[in-house]
């Protein structure tokens, strides 16, 4: 790890602007070529994956491309997609008070054992009896906080086999997601065939490393190689439908409403230390959202996703595949059905949905769920109101994360709060 007090960044305003300034990446990138590959021109930089920590703390990503491209291995970040793909070396950077920590991936500080994983041969001892042969590990979301998800492609005796594995930032975090998976007691919920959902099942788990190793959900594909039909809020509503009906077999975390409400309060201060309008815009709707779940019956507590999205849901050759299952937990089902429907609708609302289509699609996911577990009226009004506490929720870590249009969308949707509620009850 490399610390550097970058002297020639000095100059740049304090706390979260620097993130936001291509030059400033750029001046960075240069700093740290100049001690670390010297005679190497940088050609090219891009800042990105910024997080605001806290007043005086921000973190982001600097991707560079040498002159000859050959720098070193970058850092794929995933599901967000900002950070260029021909990046030569990807920079974590983390200031804090000032001070200015630079590493290069796969040296993060916050997965200490991320590097180890990624050389030759680390896991060969952990896949030895689950995934033999020689393997290629690479990195498809390296988060900015949280594990980092690795493919890893493994040949034995001609025949190609595929597994994820997850680092961890602490071992106690990959031994609680082992033990999650566990506790469901089953790879398979609501039958086998169309209609069946697949969890990935556990082939290891390495406390050394910080590491579990996961069975790989391999989607489908139409015949001509393009990707399979999309899962729909029909399908997400089924799914859920099979998870909430499974009885787990182990003990497993709860999650309260008033834990949830507890987590967007605490956002809502970190934002209020350096964005005070967005988290004045929030404080109605989730007041308003508090109250009602505050004042009606929770009902019973089911086996529950506890970060149930749509990006959560694959399709399979046989029915769907559910996935990133650290946060399986037993909570109320509008938990569940509120989440999903906040971030479905932004996603809706981003590809231009019009409000009309965006509530048809809510109404799909709820009428494929049509869990008899809790009177229908009772039921919608504590789902909508876990949709605007998570709203809520996308609001202020967008806003963190310097993704202004995102913040927006979910503003917009936040205030008007009428998504869901064009359905019957």
């Amino acid at each position: 790890m490399v610390s550097t007090s970058a002297p020639t960044l000095r100059g740049w305003p304090p706390d979260t602007a620097w993130v936001t300034d291509p030059a400033a990446g750029e001046v960075l990138a240069r700093q740290w070529a100049d001690e670390h590959r010297p005679g190497r021109r940088v050609v090219a930089t891009r800042t990105h994956s910024a997080l605001y920590r806290g007043p005086g703390d921000v973190s982001a990503r600097v991707s560079v491309r040498f002159d000859d491209g050959t720098g070193g291995g970058g850092a794929d970040d995933g599901a967000d997609g900002d950070g260029p793909a021909s990046a030569d070396t990807t920079l974590l950077v983390h200031e804090r008070g000032g001070h200015l920590v630079v590493t290069a991936f796969p040296d993060d500080p916050e997965l200490p054992t991320l590097a180890a994983v990624l050389s030759p041969g680390a896991l060969g001892p952990v896949l030895a009896d689950c995934l033999p042969g020689t393997y290629r590990a690479e990195v498809v979301h390296h988060p900015r906080e949280g594990a980092c998800v690795l493919r890893l492609d493994a040949v034995d005796d001609g025949r190609h086999r595929q597994a994820y594995a997850k680092v961890y930032p602490r071992a106690s975090e990959a031994s609680a997601a082992a033990g999650v998976l566990a506790a469901v007691g089953t790879t398979t919920l609501g039958g086998a065939g169309a209609e069946g959902v697949r969890l990935p099942g556990l082939l290891a788990l390495s406390r050394p490393l910080h590491t579990t190793v996961l069975e790989s959900l391999t989607p489908t594909a139409a015949e001509d190689g393009s990707p399979s039909t999309p899962v729909g809020p029909a399908d997400a509503g089924r799914a859920l439908r099979a998870l909430h009906a499974h009885p787990p077999s182990g003990s497993l975390p709860g999650l309260t409403a008033a834990r949830t409400v507890a987590r967007a309060r605490a956002e809502q201060d970190l934002v209020a230390t350096e964005w005070p309008d967005v988290a004045d815009a929030v404080d109605a709707p989730l007041t308003r959202a508090t109250g009602v779940l505050e004042a009606g019956a929770a009902g019973p507590a089911v086996l529950s996703h506890g970060d149930f999205t749509p990006s959560q849901l694959t399709r399979l050759p046989l029915g769907l595949g559910l996935v990133d299952l650290d946060t399986l937990c037993l909570a109320e089902p509008a938990t569940d059905l509120g989440r999903y429907l906040a971030y479905h609708d932004v996603r809706a609302a981003a590809r231009g949905a019009s409000p009309a289509a965006v509530a048809a699609h809510a109404a799909a996911f709820l009428d494929a769920y049509a869990a008899p577990s809790a009177p229908r009226a009772e039921l919608d009004t504590r789902v909508r109101a876990h949709r605007q506490v998570n709203l809520a929720l996308l609001a202020l870590r967008a806003t963190r994360r310097f993704k202004d249009a995102r913040a927006d969308l979910a503003l917009t949707l936040l205030s008007t709060g009428h998504t869901t509620q064009g359905r019957t009850s």
